[in-house]
């Protein structure tokens, strides 16, 4: 009850601070960062060049006991052979709908074949299937 009281005696703009301040936080990516994957790609937005896929993957990931899943490494096979390829570096991670059902999305960024690629990963909660959405 005392967090309550704290929160209401709080100035008007102090809260509104604290809520424009989380709702920052969780914007995938800043606008600097925006400006950077632009320039970086000679023009091109990087999410807009990445390909389309949505097959599904065999995942191996991690949940904490607050529930917050993590992916660790997942097998692809592109059609010539099968990867097993290592998620070490989470840029972002969301919650949407796609088709009515709940997603969570993982923005990710890993050295593949000697490239640094950013890919996305989907976990469909309701039925529990890891896809590899975009890369």
């Amino acid at each position: 009850m005392s967090g309550m009281r704290e929160q209401t005696d709080r100035p008007k703009w102090m809260q509104l601070l604290s809520c424009l301040w989380v709702q920052r936080m969780r914007q995938t990516l800043s606008e600097k960062e925006a400006v950077q994957g632009v320039e970086s790609q000679k023009g091109y937005d990087f999410c807009s060049a990445m390909k389309t896929l949505m097959k599904p993957v065999r995942m191996l990931a991690w949940a904490s006991r607050d529930g917050i899943v993590t992916p660790i490494r997942f097998l692809w096979n592109d059609g010539k052979c099968t990867r097993s390829i290592r998620v070490s570096h989470i840029v972002a991670r969301y919650e949407d709908k796609f088709a009515g059902n709940r997603m969570l999305g993982y923005r990710c960024q890993e050295w593949i074949d000697g490239e640094e690629k950013v890919f996305e990963l989907k976990f469909e909660v309701k039925t529990c299937i890891w896809y590899l959405y975009k890369i």
